[in-house]
């Protein structure tokens, strides 16, 4: 099993709103690593912008594969046109937990010092996570009262 980051840009998608939601199905484009990201891998969601950090971790259903988006996302998308009606590599996932760990916090972690999305450039949707980090952040996670 790998450890993976997908970035959500809040102006373009109600990542709040999506973890609130009880459904726990979502789909997320893959952009880099459709050859590494496997069926079982943890993705962290990396929240992009001011508020910045990991907000939520899910297990994935699938390998990246030629799909459309679930029609239970279209209503996080923000702003019309957004929605791509053509088929996209994307993976099935499983929210597993909702968290709410800020980039400043997670810089003070001595085994997260090198994590990709700390560092710029900050561009992209995936990014890889050692199996030292992930494990890490799911124990961040597990000792939060909510996730």
């Amino acid at each position: 099993m790998n450890y993976w980051l997908f970035q959500c840009n809040p102006k373009l998608y109600r990542i709040e709103d999506r973890l609130n939601d009880p459904n726990p199905k979502i789909t997320w484009k893959v952009s880099r690593y459709q050859n590494e990201i496997k069926c079982g891998d943890i993705a962290f969601i990396w929240r992009a912008g001011d508020e910045r950090g990991v907000v939520g971790a899910m297990r994935l259903q699938s390998d990246p594969h030629l799909m459309r988006e679930i029609e239970s996302e279209l209503p996080f998308r923000i702003g019309e046109g957004e929605y791509e009606e053509e088929k996209q590599i994307m993976v099935k996932a499983e929210l597993i937990a909702r968290t709410n760990l800020p980039a400043d916090e997670l810089r003070t972690v001595r085994e997260l010092k090198r994590l990709s999305l700390l560092h710029p450039p900050y561009q992209g949707t995936n990014f890889r996570v050692s199996q030292t980090e992930g494990r890490m952040l799911m124990e961040l996670i597990g000792g939060q009262k909510n996730a």
